[in-house]
């Protein structure tokens, strides 16, 4: 049984539209399974920390290779959209710049009363 979008289908019903690679990505998150392909993730997220410790700009782009041919997997695995990521992911990265403003500000703010209490 093949996976495509969390749902078990048939060889025969494995979506041949997708490329090439896609169906070798699929094929290894439905031989090793869901579970098995969980743990890799957590293994090669493993090895991206400790390629980033290294500072080694060619191990890091190696172990970053890695962990997104693991999410990619889960992504065709349970049909999750390339543009539904990219929408969260923005709605993510602004909420955190918001939040990065507010401590900024928070800071300023900080400042000005440390100065004040100094009588500067």
């Amino acid at each position: 049984m093949r996976h495509v979008g969390g749902k078990a289908m048939s060889d025969k019903d494995n979506p041949k539209r997708l490329p090439r690679f896609d169906r070798a990505l699929l094929a290894i998150i439905n031989h090793y399974g869901a579970a098995r392909q969980a743990e890799k993730l957590v293994e090669e997220a493993n090895e991206l920390l400790e390629a980033i410790d290294s500072g080694n700009n060619e191990r890091i782009e190696e172990e970053i290779s890695d962990v997104q041919t693991v999410l990619d997997q889960f992504k065709l695995y349970y049909g999750v959209g390339k543009d539904r990521i990219k929408v969260v992911m923005l709605q993510k990265v602004e909420r955190q710049h918001e939040r990065m403003e507010a401590e900024s500000r928070d800071a300023r703010v900080q400042k000005i009363r440390e100065k004040m209490r100094k009588g500067g």
